[in-house]
């Protein structure tokens, strides 16, 4: 079923979300899911350094949680050429951030695997798509189970923002595979 058919059967049993609005920020929280994130993780909003990738501080920030990988708009820094988030370092307070390239990976690592079909055991490798943000298409790769619960990608071509903590999720077309999270 797709968005459409799912607002027609909510507006059939009269639920009052079956006109509600689009919205890509979190569905359960009603506002500001920064305020609920510094309510519930005060320590994400400590101030911190905002490095390029040699170390070098290139300003100052109000705190990891206002930051996501592959970010590009809101840093605080001028420099001559756009620059992405590449790395948060929370235990550190620190942002890293730099050119394109540097947020670009042909690989990733995943664990606390899920796999919903029968797989190879460690050491199998197969063709899928990998798909690692809610918004991303997902990209081709090589799929390499490394352990029961463990398996990393080795993507056909770079991908950007693979970001640790975030989902990976497997696939065959349209069929659902499996997934684990990204380390």
């Amino acid at each position: 079923a797709d968005k459409a058919d799912v607002r027609r059967i909510a507006a059939e049993l009269g639920l009052s979300v079956a006109d509600k609005p689009d919205s890509q920020d979190i569905c359960f929280v009603d506002g500001n899911y920064a305020e609920l994130l510094r309510r519930r993780r005060p320590e994400a909003f400590r101030p911190g350094d905002i490095l390029n990738s040699a170390g070098r501080v290139l300003g100052r920030h109000e705190g990891v949680g206002n930051f996501t990988i592959g970010q590009r708009r809101g840093l605080g820094v001028a420099a001559g050429a756009p620059m992405y988030v590449t790395r948060i370092d929370p235990a550190a307070a620190t942002v890293t951030i730099g050119p394109k390239d540097e947020v670009m990976s042909s690989r990733l690592t995943a664990s606390d695997a899920n796999w919903h079909v029968d797989l190879p055991v460690a050491g199998g490798e197969f063709q899928a798509t990998v798909q690692v943000r809610y918004n991303h298409a997902g990209a081709p790769g090589r799929v390499s189970v490394t352990g029961p619960a463990t398996f990393k990608v080795t993507f056909d071509r770079p991908v950007a923002a693979i970001t640790p903590g975030q989902a990976a999720v497997v696939y065959d077309g349209d069929r659902l595979l499996g997934g684990g999270w990204i380390d």
